[in-house]
C-alpha cells in the first residue's frame, strides 16, 4: 500500500509551531532570532517528460514515479540545473540511467533510457533533452523510472514539481 508523505509545506508549519511555543516558554531574553537570516534555498523542477501521465507513483515499495508521455513523446528533460555525475547502462535492472546532481545537493535519476544524450561531467540547464524514454533493463514497457534523492534517500519528487 502507498502512503503519501507529509507535504512541504505542513513540516514547515509545525517547525513554525513549535518555535513559538519554545519562545512563549523562555521569552525572548532566551532566544536569538538573527534580524536578517538567509533566504532558504528553493528547489523547484519541471516535469522530465511532457504530456505525462504516471504507470507507478512514489510509495514505500516503490521510492521513485514511472511516467510515460500520453502522446507518444520520447524526449526526458533535465528537471533541474545541474551536472550529470554518473552515464551507465548496468545497475541493477536500471538500464540506461543518467544522474544529475543539483545545487542544493539532490540526485535526480532517469532509468530505462533507449538513448543517452549527455556524457558524465557536462553540465545541463532544467528543460535540457538528456535522453530518450525506453525500456532497458528489466523495464516491461517504455517508460521513465524518476528518482529523487536527499543525502542517499529517496524522496517522493512530487513535492517539487513546480506545476
Amino acid at each position: 500500500m502507498c502512503i503519501k508523505k507529509m507535504p512541504l509545506g505542513i513540516s514547515v508549519m509545525i517547525a513554525f509551531l513549535i518555535a513559538i511555543s519554545l519562545f512563549e516558554k523562555f521569552g525572548s531574553s532566551q532566544v536569538e532570532i538573527p534580524s536578517s537570516s538567509p533566504t532558504p534555498y528553493v528547489f523547484t523542477m519541471i516535469r522530465p517528460v511532457d504530456n505525462w501521465n504516471y504507470t507507478r507513483i512514489f510509495c514505500k515499495e516503490h521510492e521513485a514515479i514511472d511516467m510515460i508521455d500520453n502522446e507518444g513523446g520520447l524526449n526526458i528533460y533535465a528537471v533541474a540545473d545541474g551536472q550529470v555525475i554518473l552515464v551507465s547502462s548496468v545497475i541493477n535492472g536500471y538500464g540506461n540511467r543518467i544522474e544529475i546532481k543539483h545545487e542544493n545537493g539532490f540526485i535526480s535519476t532517469y532509468s530505462h533510457l533507449s538513448r543517452v544524450l549527455v556524457k558524465k561531467g557536462q553540465e545541463v540547464i532544467a528543460g535540457s533533452v538528456i535522453g530518450l524514454m525506453g525500456k532497458t533493463g528489466d523495464a516491461t514497457g517504455v517508460h521513465l523510472h524518476f528518482e529523487l534523492i536527499d543525502e542517499g534517500v529517496k524522496i517522493n519528487p512530487e513535492t517539487y514539481f513546480a506545476d
